[in-house]
């Protein structure tokens, strides 16, 4: 039993790649519940780098378009009735 929740553990990884982690828990009535996740060793940020500065450029694309046009549009007045 672990009153605060809490288990700590260390692995030595011999190689360096992509991973998944599997948490399994069971409480006191029986229950089992699981929990996934991926996490990365040894490989760095700079792989999905590109990817960020990407998404950045596209975003900031798109901001600069919006607000372009959007300086474009004049209102045309209406014509008076003759």
């Amino acid at each position: 039993t672990y009153p605060t929740g809490t288990l700590t553990f260390e692995h030595t990884f011999p190689e360096n790649g992509k991973f998944i982690g599997i948490v399994t828990v069971k409480n006191a009535h029986g229950q089992t519940y699981v929990s996934q996740f991926p996490f990365s060793v040894g490989q760095g940020f700079g792989k999905s780098i590109g990817i960020y500065v990407s998404m950045v450029g596209v975003l900031g694309a798109g901001v600069f378009l919006i607000w372009h046009l959007g300086r474009k549009q004049k209102l045309i007045p209406p014509k008076k009735p003759v």
